[in-house]
């Protein structure tokens, strides 16, 4: 038994309404409370970068995070417009999820049925990574929603094979590669699923072959940004780490057991279910190797990297998301009845809820910034002077400058340079000059070595008239005669 894709326009149209109703109940779901919690350390260098002049920003860009240069000059536009709050920086992020649960559904739709997109749409949009990245200032829901359409459009052009065609689908993957880098690893995927499923979708030999000249096209014209990632690897990896089991099975995706427990095993009936069909009929479901070549792939890839480098994270694939959901609607959609499925939606976003509840808390993202920000507005006084102890607690004044404009940030050299964080003193040099005004404020992190600043000041003729202890930063008020 063998299959081709069918995809007519009329079933198309059949299936836009219904991607259109998950796509906003992803967006919802993503949006909802997403201006809660504070801003972090990442969302910081976002606002660091695109709120400079954009003159400046190729500068930056030669120096360092090339990578995300297409990503901070959108944002730039952006906040332009709409300014830097918790809601702005993270709408386009929800907007995306929106997109990538409506595209998860067309797929779902044309590789299988209606109703397995339907099902997969809605996992896709209670999965926790999902409500995770929703809420980000960063490009990680746009990059998974652009994965999600770039496969539409492979799945188009595979149908119908017009060979100018193709030209488009080289932009739309070089696009998507200075989105977010690691969607190059994209080409890996479609080129494993045309491979396996190249019998059961009726790929023909010109279609294949069109598609590799416009996978070749697409690295060599998103050339620069990857030889960008060569240059700066240092910067761009810097948090990358070895892959455990932990991070695979439970952190990547889905970050409760009892969860992640539910949804692999749907993951393994979607795989047997389709083993059977293969043993039965000699026909394997496309969708379910789309889902396993999308899910595995990337991460395989990156922990052999990893091997020689570090260079990865829970969050760089958080593109494979709809992998996941994909797999896991096809399961629920083999049930013998469609209120089982219903069922299995239900409970999955039960064990969810938590969870997804908890991402939607002020120090969900690790970091009391919003709370520091409005503890210190309350206490300091205008011509009072600032000074952080590093990068990291600095994103706290560039985060949240409204806590801190009527204060004189001594630290400062200039911000505008090739310098994600522009050129500061640090504690060390600043306390052998003279700092203006009675009062210092240093803001240091809780477990740093803050403490030994403040020493070192102590002995420069400060002292500490009190402290301020938070979760995560400890603001220290120092005076001198």
């Amino acid at each position: 038994m063998t299959t081709t894709l069918t995809a007519t326009p009329s079933r198309t149209a059949r299936v836009a309404p219904a991607a259109v109703a998950v796509g906003a109940f992803g967006f919802v779901a993503s949006f909802v409370g997403s201006w809660v919690p504070s801003f972090w350390t990442d969302e910081a260098a976002t606002i660091a970068a695109a709120s400079r002049p954009l003159s400046t920003l190729p500068k930056l860009l030669l120096n360092v995070d090339a990578v995300h240069g297409t990503y901070y000059l959108f944002m730039h536009f952006w906040i332009r417009m709409f300014g830097i709050s918790e809601v702005s920086l993270r709408l386009p992020s929800a907007i995306a999820v929106g997109f990538m649960v409506a595209g998860v559904v067309v797929i779902g739709a044309r590789l299988s049925t209606r109703w397995s997109g339907i099902l997969a749409g809605f996992v896709a949009a209670v999965l926790p990574r999902t409500i995770d990245m929703g809420a980000q200032g960063r490009s990680y829901a746009i990059a998974a929603a652009a994965a999600v359409w770039l496969t539409i459009l492979l799945l188009r052009l595979v149908r119908q094979n017009r060979s100018r065609a193709w030209l488009w689908f080289a932009l739309a993957f070089a696009a998507a590669i200075y989105v977010f880098l690691y969607l190059a690893l994209l080409a890996a995927v479609f080129g494993l699923f045309l491979i396996f499923a190249r019998k059961d979708l009726g790929v023909r030999r010109a279609a294949a072959k069109g598609w590799a000249l416009a996978t070749v096209a697409g690295l060599l014209i998103a050339l620069p940004v990857i030889l960008a990632s060569v240059f700066e690897r240092g910067q761009i990896i810097s948090v990358g780490k070895a892959v455990t089991g932990n991070d695979v099975f439970l952190l990547q995706w889905f970050y409760s057991q009892p969860l992640a427990i539910v949804c692999w095993a749907l993951i393994l009936l979607a795989t047997a279910v389709a083993v059977y069909l293969r043993a039965k009929v000699q026909w394997f479901p496309p969708l379910v190797t789309l889902g396993l070549v999308w899910l595995l792939v990337p991460v395989v890839l990156l922990a052999a990297i990893s091997l020689v480098s570090p260079s990865y994270s829970p969050r760089y694939v958080s593109f494979c998301v709809p992998a996941a959901a994909l797999l896991i609607g096809f399961t629920l959609s083999v049930l013998p009845r469609n209120s089982w499925g219903i069922v299995g939606v239900v409970v999955i976003a039960a064990l969810a809820l938590a969870t997804d509840v908890g991402l939607r808390t002020p120090q969900a993202n690790k970091s009391d910034w919003s709370q520091a920000a409005a503890e210190f507005a309350a206490i300091a006084s205008p011509g009072d002077a600032v000074l952080f102890e590093s990068n990291h607690t600095r994103g706290l004044m560039i985060s949240y400058p409204r806590a801190f404009e009527a204060t004189d940030d001594v630290g400062l050299v200039e911000s505008d340079t090739s310098s994600l964080w522009g050129d500061y003193r640090s504690p060390t040099d600043a306390v052998h000059e003279p700092l203006p005004g009675h009062t210092l404020w240093f803001i240091g992190d809780h477990d740093s070595e803050a403490s030994n600043d403040v020493v070192m000041f102590e002995g420069a003729g400060y002292h500490v008239e009190n402290t301020l202890t938070l979760s995560d930063t400890t603001i220290y008020r120092l005076s001198r005669p």
